[in-house]
């Protein structure tokens, strides 16, 4: 395409008149020209886009995952220390038998929290 013009556009130099074909592309070069600018513009919105997620979303999203991963083993550390110290996890978060239980309960009471062995 941009071949046809450039013959045509030649001859039409030798010859010192104007071809009717390059008159009527002429008519569109303000429109190719908006044309372009749009695109050059949609274009660096694009790569500015592009940036922003690689330089700025990417790594956050990687450091919060890096942070969760983390914790998750520092939790399973830990789980994996007290079980070798002997400790238990209690899961209850109470009394473990029924005389600590008999005692919280009279400590919430504001009582001494004897153990009564008459039931």
């Amino acid at each position: 395409m941009a071949l046809c013009i450039f013959t045509l556009k030649y001859f039409e130099l030798r010859r010192g008149k104007s071809n009717f074909l390059l008159r009527f592309v002429s008519r569109f070069d303000s429109r190719a020209e908006e044309l372009v600018a749009a695109s050059k513009f949609r274009i660096l919105q694009l790569i500015q886009s592009a940036r922003y997620v690689v330089l700025v979303h990417i790594p956050a999203v990687i450091d919060r995952a890096i942070e969760k991963t983390k914790e998750s083993i520092l939790q399973e550390l830990d789980a994996r220390r007290n079980m070798l110290r002997g400790q238990k996890d209690i899961s209850n978060k109470g009394a473990v038998s029924f005389f600590l239980k008999k005692i919280d309960e009279n400590k919430r009471n504001g009582e001494r929290g004897e153990i009564n062995e008459e039931m």
